[in-house]
């Protein structure tokens, strides 16, 4: 069985959707809080994945940088009803795509790169899962089209990444591991976009729009019938 690109999304908005249920309506002592959101760790790894496929799919990387930046400003209000303190997802894969950007720009000597793309790195940290999006496009890309080697670089970076976090901030950060549930997955990418329906704007568009709405449904369900 192989996956689309559409298929992957599908999967990723579900995992992220049930992690946003479990952190506004379980608390965060019963043990289906950590399962549930052991699950929403699939999503991000996979965005990432799909982020850097697009990059290189787009016929126009202008309007691509362009649309992300667009839907980060639209849902930060959302965002921060049930997430308050820092710049929702769509921020951060902005940042990654300015670095995807950078990397492909054969004007910059390499020491420019460096600095620009340090410089993301810092930008990153002011958004959802920081430099860790950052640190998954770079192996996706790096090692592109050779999947054993991204999964291989993708388990040992976050690794190391889990239990820096894990020594630093206690022992919530472990739920991070579940980040590599996303390899199996990953494995079954077809390289191909795939349909969901007969509505090619309507299935480019859901998953920009999806986002917000999620994080509003969220919160008028909590104000409304969750007291």
């Amino acid at each position: 069985m192989k996956l689309s690109a559409n298929a992957l999304k599908i999967i990723a908005i579900i995992a992220m959707t049930i992690d946003h249920i479990a952190f506004v309506f379980i608390p965060s002592d019963l043990p289906l809080y950590f399962v549930l959101r052991i699950v929403g760790r699939l999503c991000c790894p996979i965005m990432c994945f799909l982020l850097v496929e697009g990059f290189f799919h787009t016929r126009n990387k202008r309007k691509y940088v362009g649309r992300m930046a667009v839907f980060a400003v639209i849902t930060q209000p959302f965002y921060a009803l049930i997430i308050p303190g820092n710049l929702n997802i769509l921020y951060t894969f902005l940042v990654a795509l300015i670095m995807l950007t950078i990397l492909d720009c054969n004007k910059f000597s390499r020491y420019i790169k460096f600095v620009l793309i340090a410089t993301c790195f810092v930008f990153s940290m002011f958004g959802d899962w920081s430099y860790a999006v950052l640190i998954w496009c770079l192996i996706f890309r790096k090692f592109r089209g050779i999947f054993k080697k991204q999964a291989v670089v993708f388990a040992v970076c976050t690794a190391v990444i889990t239990i820096v976090q894990t020594v630093i901030y206690g022992n919530l950060f472990f739920i991070q591991f579940g980040v590599l549930l996303a390899l199996f997955p990953l494995s079954l990418y077809s390289g191909k976009r795939g349909k969901i329906g007969k509505n090619k704007a309507f299935c480019k568009w859901f998953f920009y729009g999806f986002y917000p709405v999620h994080f509003a449904l969220l919160f008028i369900i909590k104000i409304i019938f969750w007291r």
